[in-house]
């Protein structure tokens, strides 16, 4: 007898949403990624919180150094908050 899996349409569209944007922004996240780290590299300064940025730059100026558009640096950027890998204070970046 086989048996029907029944999933809601709202959880099949977040699964589907996850991974497209897990296809979509892994590249753009590892580029993110070595921008940061090299601004950390040529800006950095140890703070308590983390490693500060003491250079402010927009998500659009990111978003010119990574290749790709603001809206998209900044839902990258606001996950990375969430998983406390960086936090946002002020137009300032800290890395944690």
């Amino acid at each position: 007898m086989e048996q029907k899996v029944h999933h809601s349409p709202e959880g099949v569209v977040q699964k589907a949403d996850e991974q497209i944007e897990e296809l979509v922004f892994h590249n753009v996240q590892d580029r993110l990624s070595s921008v940061l780290e090299d601004l950390k590299q040529d800006y950095g300064e140890e703070r308590d919180q983390g490693v500060l940025i003491t250079n402010k730059i927009t998500h659009q100026e990111l978003a010119n150094l990574v290749g790709t558009t603001r809206s998209t640096i900044t839902k990258i950027l606001n996950k990375m908050e969430r998983k406390n890998k960086l936090q946002i204070q002020d137009g300032y970046i800290i890395l944690k």
